[in-house]
């Protein structure tokens, strides 16, 4: 007398496989903030030659384990971004990431979280916190020049109340059809069209974290990472790399993999067994549970391993 038993692995809220193997690859510069001391700040991107950023003065940062925490801080490069500004006029597209905590959502002007530019008037690109004059400073703020735009403006704000003082996600891009986006923590909050290409840039601007190259824009807050691409990523891309996190500040929680269990038919009164694999993309302790067990069979909490003797003909279907 037989007992077929079936399993059904439930998936909600499970992250994509390109998610869960890591950040979208292919970033021109990136910087993780990671060096511990020092007035360097190091590109990790391995693409080309480094494009290292110095810190002006040390006394306006603290390195710490959630990044790098400015306060009316300089970080640029030493001469121009030549790698990044050659790659995104010759694609014609652009993706400035940053994972950052805001020190507060009253800065404004905009503050430069990451500009290419020598001062606040001109630029090749920024993406800030805050706007200027009576309109919110509770927002995040996106230009990029092009031959359809004047210096990057109009400038592409997310609604207010969208930027506040926990570990956010902020990403802008630039298509090659002139569309601009903003995404908070991975949803669309702000987009547009402006038309032309980028090859009006000034290819003698530095790359600059935190300020304007000549420090009149400051952006107050903790660093964790900052990445730019050659491209526009898509939503999707932008999504896998909000849930993959960020390495040192809180990340989001993903669930466990249980590993696939095929059906199965045990004897009616026989002692049954089954050892169930799983793993945690965050290496998360696990704890078990399942529904829908044969009566007779339970499930340890702590190992997941299903035991017992079951007392009845039938089918189930159970979830672990």
């Amino acid at each position: 007398v037989g007992l077929l038993l079936g399993f059904v692995v439930p998936i909600a809220g499970s992250p994509s496989a390109s998610a869960q193997s890591g950040r979208v690859a292919g970033a021109v510069v990136e910087y993780r903030f990671d060096e511990g001391a020092g007035t360097v700040v190091g590109d990790s991107s391995g693409a080309g030659t480094p494009l290292d950023l110095t810190i002006a003065d040390p006394a306006t940062v603290t390195w710490g384990p959630g990044g790098l925490t400015v306060t009316d801080a300089v970080i640029t490069s030493s001469g121009p971004a030549a790698k990044l500004i050659d790659a995104a006029t010759a694609s014609g597209e652009l993706t400035v990431e940053a994972w950052i905590t805001p020190a507060d959502t009253t800065q404004d002007g905009p503050a430069r979280i990451v500009s290419n530019a020598n001062d606040p008037f001109s630029r090749n690109f920024m993406l800030g916190q805050g706007l200027y004059g009576s309109l919110p400073d509770d927002v995040f703020a996106l230009r990029v020049r092009s031959t359809g735009s004047f210096s990057g403006t109009p400038t592409v704000a997310t609604p207010a109340g969208s930027a506040s003082t926990s570990l956010t996600h902020v990403v802008m891009t630039r298509a090659v059809d002139g569309t601009r986006t903003l995404h908070v923590d991975g949803t669309l909050q702000a987009t547009d069209t402006t038309g032309g290409t980028l090859t009006n840039w000034n290819t003698a601007y530095p790359l600059t974290i935190a300020n304007t190259a000549d420090g009149t824009r400051p952006w107050n807050g903790t660093l964790c990472l900052v990445a730019i691409y050659d491209r526009a990523l898509t939503p999707t891309e932008i999504t896998t790399n909000h849930t993959t996190g960020c390495e040192r500040g809180p990340q989001p929680n993903r669930p466990p993999v249980l590993d696939p269990l095929p059906d199965r038919t045990d004897t009616v009164d026989l002692p049954t067994i089954v050892d169930p694999t799983a793993s945690d993309p965050d290496g998360d302790e696990l704890t078990w549970s399942a529904t829908g067990l044969p009566t007779g069979v339970d499930i340890d909490p702590d190992t997941g391993t299903i035991t017992g003797t079951p007392t009845a003909v039938g089918t189930v279907t159970s979830t672990v």
